[in-house]
């Protein structure tokens, strides 16, 4: 849904103060947005099981048992025929992991189960309320997720993860964040250090980071609708004091399995807050202070290089930048090697504050708040199941 209207986010210089030796001459830049004036909310949007029964049904007998045990109307997808099948896709919305374990039960009850549910997937979502309704509100919110989040894979080297933003379904409706050429891969990194091609997600768009149907992939928005039913296109429009920020997580089975979750009661047993590490960690930028080298030609340098990584950051957010930083640290290492080969070896680079997150910070204020709404998450989950 486009809206007409664009909403400016400010960013404030502010010193670092951590006592690591890499962050010190560093300020980064912090949003300036009161996190207080929001109410954040997690919840699982979604969660899919894999069954398989000791005879044959049909989806609408499976939805009306689990009706009957809990309340709901889970979508049922039957694997095997259109018909009548043994093995069936179960998608619970919004679940209490209690409900979800009664729904299973009653299936076995109906239909003995061959084996244990095979947990397939499961969304976990991070909202954000303004306390007073206001559409820019929701925009700086946006402004803010979309730039701080910094996703737990590599969203860059496959291009199907490049972080995009669409209207739409249409692939004519979906501009890409960060300049590429498909045709040219070769120049791939040239592309990651430009900023004239960079492309800022507008708040009324949705952002996405990772191929969708990939282990791991996010997805923001201003939530305005709950889409109710996807074949009739049955939607509500959602009033004033519902509209969120939404910050998605899809996590399919095989990165699951690699958090040690593969069933209902390795969910209900998991530390809800580990999520927050795990899939939601917002972290900010560090900058070099301006006068700190030793001739004006390097600090003419060096400023340059940072107006490039302010202006990567303000459009493409921390993963636009993480990404110009890696392509600079690459041609580093190679321009290294290379001299290897010279009379006179330069100086090997620094190993001191290396790695994924060597100028970044976290972001202490939001990952407070996504933290706390993690922690009830699981608090509601656990006393769904006791």
């Amino acid at each position: 849904m486009k809206s007409t209207n664009r909403y400016h986010l400010e960013f404030q210089p502010e010193l670092v103060s951590k006592s690591q030796a890499r962050f010190d001459g560093r300020y980064t830049l912090k949003p300036v947005i009161d996190l207080k004036a929001y109410t954040c909310r997690a919840v699982i949007d979604w969660l899919e099981l894999r069954v398989v029964l000791d005879r044959s049904t049909q989806e609408r007998w499976i939805n009306d048992e689990i009706r009957h045990a809990t309340g709901d109307s889970p979508w049922v997808e039957d694997l095997d025929d259109p018909a009548e099948g043994t093995k069936f896709r179960i998608r619970f919305q919004e679940p209490l992991l209690g409900e979800v374990k009664k729904a299973v039960e009653a299936i076995d009850r109906k239909w003995k189960l061959l084996e244990p549910p095979e947990f397939r997937g499961m969304e976990i979502s991070f909202d954000a309320r303004p306390r007073v309704y206001s559409e820019e509100a929701l925009a700086w919110m946006f402004g803010v997720l979309v730039r701080t989040h910094l996703p737990s894979r590599d969203v860059i080297t496959d291009l199907n993860d490049r972080p995009r933003f669409a209207w739409g379904k249409a692939k004519e409706q979906t501009g890409y964040v960060l300049a590429y050429n498909k045709v040219a891969p070769k120049l791939r990194d040239e592309f990651l250090l430009r900023t004239d091609k960079d492309l800022m997600t507008p708040f009324d768009a949705t952002y996405y980071a990772g191929a969708k149907g990939s282990s791991s992939s996010r997805r923001t928005m201003v939530k305005v609708i709950d889409e109710q039913n996807k074949a009739t296109g049955a939607m509500k429009i959602l009033p004033d004091g519902e509209r969120r920020v939404r910050l998605e997580v899809t996590l399919l089975e095989s990165e699951l399995r690699k958090i040690g979750i593969t069933s209902i009661d390795d969910l209900a047993a998991f530390s809800f807050q580990k999520f927050q590490g795990l899939y939601f960690k917002f972290l900010l930028p560090t900058f070099e202070q301006p006068g700190r080298r030793s001739t004006l030609a390097l600090q003419a340098v060096t400023n340059a290089i940072e107006q490039d990584r302010r202006k990567k950051f303000l459009v493409t957010g921390i993963v636009g930048l993480e990404a110009m930083d890696e392509v600079k640290r690459r041609e580093r290492e190679a321009i290294r090697k290379r001299s290897k080969k010279s009379v006179k070896a330069l100086e090997a680079t620094s190993r001191r504050g290396a790695g994924r997150f060597s100028t970044m910070v976290q972001y202490e204020a939001l990952t407070r708040q996504v933290i706390h709404a993690l922690r009830h998450l699981g608090l509601r989950q656990r006393r769904s199941v006791r």
